[in-house]
């Protein structure tokens, strides 16, 4: 489900944020089909077909993070929860559990049962779609959360995002595992650090070619441990999986977080000329 549109409280669209929007869509597609496509690579050798699925996938958790910041930037002034939208996520969700299902069954992908439909009917409850059952919380939640936000002065602010990379990326980045945490209250830190470059942050001082330029970097080096890892592989099979090769692209690591806000930086900064027809 993460399909799911970050709501932007500003009614006057940005073509910046709605070419992120359809990259990350596309991204996101991509990157499902090369981890269902079946596609499967020995460890024994490094094939340019592995690294290149290799490579799409090392965006996708990254993608999810930037969904999340895009929140926090449009939504962090927001003092009211509308209704009318909480449902509106509600049955989009509900919709295509439900869809899905129906579908599953009928090709026979999947059996009937009732558990299962029951399961379908309150996608929330039963984590269905992790990405929209965490982001449908965190929407919940949000104008308490920008209460908390709006109390705290620069240098507070400063201090609990600090604290919080610390604990929910440093941390597992380090120890491998996660520290407390779950895909929720990663979704609120990283709600409040795009709350954070929208109150306190000065966007003008990264040009967009600067903040492009810097992810690039990051990801180049990056990447590099994922070939490292698959080097490893063929002489070490344990280290030849995607789970050890895409470890730092995981949605909680250090180099991941960096890199989407540094996505997002190029992109909230991007100015797209267009002509009216």
């Amino acid at each position: 489900m993460s399909e799911l549109k970050p709501l932007n409280t500003s009614e006057k669209r940005q073509s910046n944020i709605e070419l992120l929007r359809i990259i990350i869509m596309f991204i996101v597609v991509t990157s499902h089909f090369s981890v269902h496509g079946g596609f499967t690579f020995s460890t024994d050798v490094i094939l340019g077909n592995k690294l290149w699925t290799q490579y799409i996938r090392t965006f996708v958790k990254i993608c999810m993070s930037v969904l999340v910041l895009i929140s926090g930037y449009f939504l962090v002034d927001s003092k009211k929860l509308k209704v009318s939208k909480v449902f509106k996520m509600w049955l989009q969700i509900f919709t295509y559990s439900i869809v899905i299902f129906l579908i599953y069954v009928a090709t026979g992908a999947a059996p009937f049962s009732i558990k299962a439909l029951a399961a379908r009917i309150f996608p929330i409850n039963s984590n269905q779609w992790w990405f929209a059952s965490s982001y449908f919380v965190m929407y919940l939640l949000h104008p308490f959360i920008n209460r908390f936000l709006h109390s705290l002065d620069k240098a507070s602010y400063q201090k609990f995002i600090v604290l919080g990379v610390v604990c929910w990326s440093v941390i597992p980045t380090i120890l491998i595992n996660k520290f407390q945490s779950n895909d929720l209250i990663w979704f609120i830190l990283v709600y409040c650090i795009g709350g954070y470059l929208k109150l306190h942050f000065d966007i003008t001082k990264i040009s967009s070619k600067k903040a492009f330029l810097i992810f690039f970097i990051l990801h180049a080096l990056t990447f590099s441990s994922v070939i490292l890892f698959d080097l490893i592989g063929t002489k070490i099979p344990t280290f030849g999986g995607n789970r050890h090769a895409l470890y730092f692209f995981g949605m909680q690591k250090l180099p991941a977080l960096l890199m989407a806000v540094f996505i997002f930086l190029g992109f909230i900064n991007l100015k797209i000329k267009y002509n009216k027809f």
